[in-house]
């Protein structure tokens, strides 16, 4: 009766890290089509720059920051702040 629990507990855990590496190779898999797939609009969005800046001239304005664009970076800053108190306070 002892040996049923035992092997049956033993093929329940070898499911379960059969689970957790699928899981993981997937995620690692979907990690790499988005690092690739982010990689291939960057360039695209280059070219997009490259082309607008061929046809305007000296008109297309893209060096330039804006009053958004600075607040966009701004506002990310407490965040960072915090990341950092956490990181170093576990540690």
């Amino acid at each position: 009766m002892g040996r049923k629990w035992v092997v049956i507990a033993g093929l329940n855990f070898l499911l379960l890290s059969v689970r957790e590496c699928i899981s993981d190779c997937l995620t690692a898999l979907i990690m790499l089509v988005m690092s690739i797939l982010l990689i291939l609009v960057t360039g695209i969005l280059q070219t997009m720059r490259s082309e607008l800046r061929d046809i305007t001239g000296g008109d297309f304005q893209d060096d330039q920051w804006g009053f958004g664009q600075i607040i966009a970076v701004f506002l990310w800053i407490p965040l960072c702040l915090q990341v950092v108190y956490c990181v170093t306070s576990f540690a």
